[in-house]
């Protein structure tokens, strides 16, 4: 899972403030125009807001006694705010802290979510919210006054956005664009359609603001995470109190966790499948924000749950074919790790034509395998994650195609010897459940023999083996004293030799999987042998077969280990 990118900016999300001032640009306005959303000329927010199409959160007014005081307004520090009369002195108060973006440090653990204007002990914030009035109320609306320093209209009041509301401000300008093709003898059908559209427009604008109005709860749901995380990330002890911010916040706010899981994916996942070919005016990132909400409401959840959100359950992953309005969670964060799981199993098929049967998986068979082992099991999810990669640079995926871009060396060996070490690692976690409270590690050597007897004993249990034998064929094909030419460092079923093909086919395996952990830790003579094209077509491919190999070693060192990860008796 990648890390979470906390900003402080997102400390004010939840209120980002609108001033009655042209001389510097509003919060929420530099916030549409950092996600590539510009307002038109012909459309300011102003108006917006006064047809009723977006409705800002709060709309606090400012006196004109305060707005009048202030002799060098908008500037700081202000001159003449010691004569404003004292039952207005709030006003300023509101305006310094709408414009402020000093971090609240001190804010205690159950009040992280919390800006100035959600907090019930905050002073200012009580006499904000008794003041507030309502935007669609044109009589509560104060007259536009002119401040004598620049001799300037000026709104005296702050009106305060949710950061999320970009995203209904976005939809709203994509349904004001119309354009049309205008070609010969369509002239009369174009503005045929104009007045449509122009007739239909203010419908639409009050439709969408009610959609947008009623999912708010949810949005709102994730500026207050974000809130959280903003005002902890100077914090020594940042996840513990984010952690206890989110569930304080939970708890005040009568949530749990399934009405979490239901906005993240009724919500915020419809909304990702609504928008992923096509956002918004074309807006990447406004997508990526989204993408961002949608990564913070899975923190949030595991924050809530102390569990980390599984992709593959039913509840936001399906395998059939039906449609639906939400995005699987998968497809709107595609983590690489998750990827690794979902994927896996497409990629082993080919690899498992000799495997015993008991130890040859479907794509079915090996998903369940995975989803028992994967939470307990880190050496699994490193083993498929390098599977992926080495894959996926084989296929040729993931090269900077940029030119001004360096083109990465895929040095695809690198993959292939994790693969090598993780299948040692995925049988040292089998043999540690297997002999738990011991105080020394076995060597490698013993770890493979006494996998290579629990397979045998699986897959042919009327084979004649002993642990001798194993320890002997372990030590003679797997000494690192000498460098054997590339056609003797493999080793093959039919050169093992005990009678039982299943056996055989096992033992080759594990000796195998030895033999491609002893070459990444100590050679790199066989690096092209095992990566690219084999030369001579009458050989099997070396990097194949020891694949192969890892892979039989890691499918039957699971099958060992019950759902729950623990050792068999």
């Amino acid at each position: 899972m990648s890390e979470l990118r906390v900003s402080g900016g997102d400390r004010i999300c939840r209120y980002l403030a609108v001033p009655a001032s042209n001389i510097h640009k509003p919060q929420f306005v530099a916030h549409l125009e950092s996600l590539g959303i510009k307002l038109p000329s012909t459309l300011p927010l102003e108006e917006i807001v006064g047809r009723g199409w977006i409705r800002p959160r709060y709309r606090i007014p400012i006196p004109s006694e305060a707005l009048l005081a202030w002799i060098n307004f908008p500037v700081n520090p202000r001159e003449g705010a010691d004569r404003c009369p004292e039952e207005h002195s709030w006003g300023l108060g509101v305006w310094g802290a709408a414009t402020s973006l000093w971090p609240d440090r001190d804010r205690p653990v159950e009040k992280l979510w919390q800006h100035w204007l959600d907090d019930p002990d905050n002073d200012l914030g009580q006499v904000a919210r008794a003041n507030a009035i309502d935007p669609s109320v044109a009589s509560a609306t104060p007259p536009v006054l002119r401040h004598p320093r620049h001799q300037k209209d000026v709104r005296p009041w702050v009106d305060f956005f949710a950061d999320w509301q970009v995203y209904h401000l976005a939809e709203l300008l994509e349904r004001a664009r119309f354009t049309a093709f205008i070609g010969t003898g369509h002239g009369d059908h174009c503005a045929a359609q104009c007045r449509w559209h122009a007739d239909h427009f203010e419908q639409s604008a009050l439709d969408l603001n009610r959609w947008w109005e009623e999912r708010s709860s949810v949005h709102g749901w994730i500026s207050s995470y974000r809130t959280i995380l903003a005002n902890c990330m100077d914090r020594e002890s940042f996840r513990h109190d984010a952690r206890l911010g989110a569930r304080a916040w939970a708890q005040q706010h009568g949530l749990d966790a399934e009405k979490i899981r239901l906005g993240l994916r009724d919500t915020l996942l419809t909304l990702w499948s609504r928008w992923h070919d096509r956002p918004p005016l074309g807006s990447s990132r406004l997508l990526l924000r989204l993408q961002e909400d949608i990564q913070f409401a899975t923190e949030m959840l595991e924050d809530l749950t102390d569990k980390p959100v599984d992709p593959f359950d039913e509840f936001w992953f399906s395998n059939d074919r039906e449609r639906r309005q939400w995005a699987q969670l998968i497809d709107a964060l595609p983590y690489e790790e998750w990827v690794a799981r979902r994927d896996f199993p497409c990629r082993t098929a080919h690899y498992q034509k000799e495997f015993p049967e008991t130890l040859r998986h479907g794509k079915g068979q090996l998903a369940l395998l995975l989803a028992q082992h994967w939470p307990s099991c880190a050496p699994l999810r490193r083993f498929c994650l390098a599977w992926m990669r080495l894959h996926g640079e084989l296929s040729g995926r993931h090269r900077d195609l940029p030119a001004a871009a360096t083109i990465k060396t895929n040095e695809r060996i690198e993959q292939f010897n994790l693969i090598a070490l993780h299948t040692e690692r995925v049988l040292r976690f089998v043999d540690d459940h297997m002999h738990t409270g011991r105080s020394k590690q076995p060597r490698s050597n013993d770890v493979v023999v006494a996998a290579i007897l629990r397979s045998v004993a699986v897959v042919a249990p009327s084979a004649v083996v002993s642990e001798q034998w194993v320890k002997d064929e372990v030590r003679e094909r797997t000494a690192l004293h000498a460098v054997p030419p590339a056609s003797d460092a493999i080793c093959t079923p039919s050169s093992v030799g005990t009678g039982d093909s299943n056996a055989d086919s096992v033992i080759a395996a594990h000796l195998n999987a030895l033999i491609a952990r002893n070459y990444a830790a100590h050679h790199d003579y066989l690096d092209d042998a095992l990566i690219y094209p084999n030369r001579d077509g009458t050989k099997p491919h070396a990097g194949a077969l020891l694949l192969s190999s890892c892979l039989l070693v890691v499918i039957a060192a699971l099958l060992s280990l019950p759902p729950d990860g623990t050792a068999k008796p």
